[in-house]
């Protein structure tokens, strides 16, 4: 039988023993094996080894596909339970004064301290922070590999959440300007301008990608559509006028994905896993415009 893997976190396999090299965020087959039990070795030292027989198991997922079955893991970080301030920082709004702390305990974790009091996780280890407040909404900038946002109400109880996610970079004047940068096939960035209430208002949301699309390689527009409908990005320029009308449609019916690949067998074919499985897309075309897509 044939066995497909991916991960977006590198690992090294090894299949009853004997090493098969490393598993990246490619797509990548080892053809008629009949494996007993798989080792999957992070190449980083922050994440748990997992091992598996043939035996699904929440860790370890197994898909029919193609002639064969595919394999993704979830790995889990390593936990350091030293407590640990990484840094602090004071600031003051309409006359009240907070102290914020970025923590490890376990977990990345930010605190602040005042006559309100909040806690909240991080998703990564930050290198620093900042605090930016616009009348009574104040944000938490994080920084490092990414910068994580979160925006808060401080003049409703318990201070309400009107931000939070991973972007790119951002502005705070008299609007909030968010970038999301995408490393897709036709790398995109989204901007999103929103005004400074609670909720916040989105005012503009436009799409940028790197290159022309017409300018791509057509076996390249099935993967870079589904890449940008997968984010929610402008896909008006991929689609033809039957589909235009139904826009809003075609992007509620993609799964959110956690790998979006080309099936090896046909370029025409996009791989979706999501968190409720593998789905298969089948897209058809009229010279470089979408006319149809369905899930096979």
């Amino acid at each position: 039988m044939d066995y497909y893997f991916i991960s977006h976190i590198p690992y090294h396999l090894k299949i009853n023993g004997n090493y098969f090299g490393t598993v990246t965020s490619n797509l990548s087959v080892i053809k008629n094996q009949t494996p007993t039990f798989f080792e999957f070795l992070p190449t980083s030292e922050n994440y748990h080894p997992l091992y598996s027989a043939q035996t699904p198991t929440e860790s370890v997922k197994f898909y029919n596909f193609l002639k064969g079955k595919l394999i993704t893991v979830s790995f889990k970080k390593r936990l350091d339970n030293t407590f640990k301030i990484l840094e602090q920082k004071t600031f003051n709004l309409n006359g009240v004064n907070y102290l914020v702390s970025v923590v490890v305990d376990g977990v990345c974790k930010f605190y602040v301290d005042g006559q309100i009091t909040l806690i909240e996780k991080l998703p990564l280890r930050p290198t620093s922070f900042d605090v930016l407040t616009y009348k009574n909404l104040v944000f938490f900038a994080f920084f490092g590999k990414t910068t994580t946002l979160y925006g808060y109400d401080f003049s409703t109880p318990n201070a309400k959440v009107i931000f939070k996610d991973i972007i790119s970079d951002f502005e705070l004047s008299t609007t909030l300007k968010v970038k999301r940068f995408y490393p897709f096939i036709n790398p995109l960035t989204i901007t999103e301008v929103w005004e400074l209430s609670s909720p916040l208002n989105l005012l503009e949301r436009r799409s940028e990608f790197s290159k022309n699309i017409h300018l791509l390689n057509r076996q390249l527009l099935p993967l870079s559509f589904m890449e940008t409908a997968s984010v929610y990005g402008e896909i008006d320029e991929y689609l033809a006028p039957n589909l235009k009308e139904r826009k809003s449609d075609l992007l509620q019916f993609i799964k959110k994905p956690i790998y979006l690949f080309s099936s090896p067998e046909n370029h025409n074919e996009i791989i979706n896993i999501s968190s409720d499985g593998l789905f298969t897309y089948s897209l058809e075309f009229d010279g470089n415009k979408i006319t149809n897509l369905i899930e096979k």
